[in-house]
């Protein structure tokens, strides 16, 4: 004899909520794992098409602005998305 706490209809809807929550939570890891793979530092045309600009328009545009990156000993300038997603934050309308 088989003991049933819960009708067949609550434990659907349990089991519903169950996959529910599965399927929230995987959501919100693979945004996670998204965001932590997004490379942080871009090159200049990298940048330019990050903001839907081309080099020339991104010089004057958004490099009055936004400073690059520099290394000591390295002569290439990244800019950070960090910095380039506050750019485009504080211009929204």
């Amino acid at each position: 004899m088989e003991l049933q706490l819960l009708s067949s209809e609550a434990q659907e809807q349990l089991s519903k909520l169950l996959a529910d929550q599965i399927e929230e939570l995987a959501r919100a890891r693979l945004g996670l794992l998204k965001e932590q793979n997004r490379r942080r530092l871009m090159t200049r045309d990298e940048a330019a098409r990050y903001v839907h600009l081309s080099g020339g328009k991104f010089d004057d545009v958004v490099r009055p602005y936004v400073k690059p990156v520099s290394f000591e000993g390295l002569s290439r300038l990244m800019w950070d998305v960090r910095d380039l997603d506050r750019f485009i934050e504080e211009r929204k309308s």
